[in-house]
């Protein structure tokens, strides 16, 4: 009978933490975004032994150029990510991205996001490199 007992007991455990688990990943937030429906993209490379960044520099110019939802790159914090393939992804819907398209989008990132480390953590999958004068 005590064998039964902690069988039920470990089985509602385990239950309860998939339950958990699970019910955090599923509401339409960052959370549930999956790591093949982010861009790949990403100048930076590693040599051998020791890792060395190659970080590109991009004008706002270059980014000015980047305004439409066939090619969105965007300027947030001094660094620059192209954007384009989450346009349709983003939890706010793509005109929050699409406006933001081409220009310095610091402003209207940290005044919708602030400090959300979900919604910062996001962006480094789409980081192309550092803006420059």
């Amino acid at each position: 009978m005590k064998k039964i007992i902690w069988i039920l007991l470990v089985l509602i455990v385990l239950g309860g933490g998939y339950y958990f688990f699970k019910s955090k990943t599923d509401s339409t937030s960052y959370n549930n975004v999956e790591q093949n429906d982010l861009s790949t993209t990403n100048t930076a490379s590693t040599t051998n032994s020791d890792i060395t960044l190659a970080i590109k520099n991009y004008t706002i110019t270059e980014i000015g150029s980047r305004s439409s939802s066939d090619s969105c790159w965007t300027v947030i914090e001094g660094k620059v990510y192209d954007l384009t393939s989450w346009i349709g992804k983003h939890p706010g819907g793509d005109k929050a991205i699409l406006s933001i398209c081409g220009k310095d989008g610091t402003e209207a990132f940290d005044g919708k996001h602030g400090m959300d480390p979900k919604a910062k953590a996001v962006l480094p999958k789409f980081y192309l490199g550092d803006l420059v004068n």
